[in-house]
């Protein structure tokens, strides 16, 4: 497993509906029935003014782009932000 850095480079806030930026976790609310994932991928595709294929290509590269940076034991670089960071240990991924 390679040892690489991850540094915040600013932190984004996104709008109240976008659980989109992480579509595994979207996909696990859905299935817990917490929110309906057709209504996610309608916002996406409204927000972003795409066709749902778009969006399909959206989410096949998330999905490998979280495939290969999941077997990466990270070490955390929070820059301007580590002020506002709790002193919390990392537990590592099993």
């Amino acid at each position: 497993m390679s040892r690489q850095v991850s540094r915040s480079w600013s932190a984004l806030v996104p709008c109240a509906g976008c659980v989109t930026a992480h579509i595994g976790k979207s996909k696990q609310l859905a299935a817990q029935g917490v929110l309906d994932i057709k209504a996610v991928v309608e916002h996406f595709m409204t927000v972003n003014g795409v066709s749902m294929e778009v969006f399909a290509q959206a989410e096949d590269e998330a999905i490998s782009k979280w495939l290969r940076q999941s077997t990466i034991a990270w070490k955390p670089d929070y820059g301007a932000y580590a002020s506002l960071i709790p002193d919390v240990p990392v537990r590592p991924r099993k």
